[in-house]
């Protein structure tokens, strides 16, 4: 698992510096961490659900939606927040007026 973070990391690292030589070795590496990684997530949440079913006594098929249930809730809002946050960044408003500009063709009067 720690090896899988670490091929995530090296893909978010190379999205600093955009170059094929960056990109297509580190979409590699995550492209082979993933499949670990996902199996890693499923083993835990497996592994939650037995602990809470024997200190809760809830059934088996409850808690396991439950957990996953929350899983699936959080990991698609994520990408929602990563939005929110690069919106209201500093500078954003100044890459939007650029964008609108060139695309109206202001910037070539």
């Amino acid at each position: 698992s720690v090896v899988c973070q670490a091929m995530y990391t090296l893909y978010i690292a190379a999205q600093f510096y955009p170059k094929w030589g960056t990109l297509i070795p580190s979409s590699i590496l995550l492209g082979l961490a993933a499949a670990p990684m996902w199996s890693a997530k499923c083993t835990y949440l497996s592994q939650m659900e037995r602990m809470s079913r024997q200190s809760e006594g809830t059934s088996s098929e409850v808690l396991i939606n439950r957990f996953f249930g929350l899983f699936f809730l959080h990991v698609p809002n994520m990408g929602h927040l990563g939005q929110h946050c690069h919106r209201h960044s500093p500078g954003a408003y100044r890459r939007l007026d650029r964008a609108r500009r060139i695309s109206t063709g202001e910037v070539w009067s």
